[in-house]
């Protein structure tokens, strides 16, 4: 079923490799998509792991408004509307 695997590989600031991980490649374009699930859930995991107090993630939550030069965003959270910040 997979043809291959490949290296994907997160970065410090420094430019030095903080964590490597091998992604399984296949040739069927269907599959695609859950290898990126993956990708994305391998950098979901290590940012909780190396900031577990400091990030919050919200899926399925509309954005409302985005302001560039205060880097925050406005989102929707059932009736309510949170400001969050990018620190």
């Amino acid at each position: 079923m997979f043809a291959h695997a490949a290296e994907a590989n997160m970065y410090k600031a420094d430019g030095t490799t903080m964590r490597s991980a091998r992604i399984p490649i296949t040739q069927d374009p269907q599959c695609v998509r859950a290898f990126r699930d993956e990708i994305a859930l391998c950098i979901i995991d290590e940012a909780k792991r190396l900031l577990p107090n400091a990030i919050e993630f919200h899926f399925n939550t509309p954005i409302q408004k985005v302001d560039l030069d205060r880097q925050t965003a406005h989102v929707s959270t059932g009736s309510q509307v949170t400001e969050v910040r990018s620190d």
